[in-house]
């Protein structure tokens, strides 16, 4: 009995990876739909958050060695670094000056 709870929690804890990495997708649209947003994120959670995954993939790896388990962490790993790369992206591109609405004027 024990070993079917631990087959079944392993693959509902996949299953819900995934369905978290899905739910990544509308936030990594809108920070790279709408740079301006980026730029009120928190860039620090956002790292915290980042070198979190990454310390719970390395674990995955090194320790645990399950391959479901790598699998999922690496995912959210991916999922993190992408989010704090868009955001890192539009607050650059938010601070850049806008020169579409640049006139320029020369002598005649």
């Amino acid at each position: 009995m024990f070993a079917a709870l631990t087959e079944f929690l392993t693959g509902a804890y996949l299953l819900m990876g995934l369905v978290a990495l899905a739910a990544y997708a509308p936030q990594m649209l809108t920070f790279y739909r709408r740079p301006d947003l980026c730029a009120a994120t928190p860039l620090v959670t956002w790292s915290l958050w980042t070198g979190q995954t990454v310390v719970f993939f390395m674990y995955a790896v090194v320790v645990n060695g399950d391959p479901q388990f790598m699998m999922t962490t690496g995912m959210f790993m991916c999922a993190t670094i992408g989010c704090l790369s868009l955001i890192v992206r539009g607050r650059r591109l938010h601070a850049q000056p806008r020169r579409d609405n640049v006139v320029v004027l020369k002598a005649a």
